[in-house]
């Protein structure tokens, strides 16, 4: 979330492409999304909540 802007190479060149953020808690991906917007990314849906609020409210979680 605190390195996205340096590493925005890695970053798809599309701007419109989908991205999907989340962490544990939603603060750091709710930076990451500020970030990204003001890289020009356009479609980003951030977990409200992270991780926790997924859990909390029943939602299934698949080990790798």
């Amino acid at each position: 979330f605190d390195r996205v802007a340096e590493r925005a190479a890695e970053l798809p060149a599309d701007r419109a492409a989908p991205l999907a953020l989340y962490c544990m808690t939603g603060r750091m991906s709710a930076i990451a999304a500020g970030t990204l917007a003001g890289l020009g990314y356009t479609d980003m849906v951030d977990l409200a909540g992270g991780m926790q609020a997924w859990r909390a409210d029943g939602r299934p979680i698949e080990a790798a």
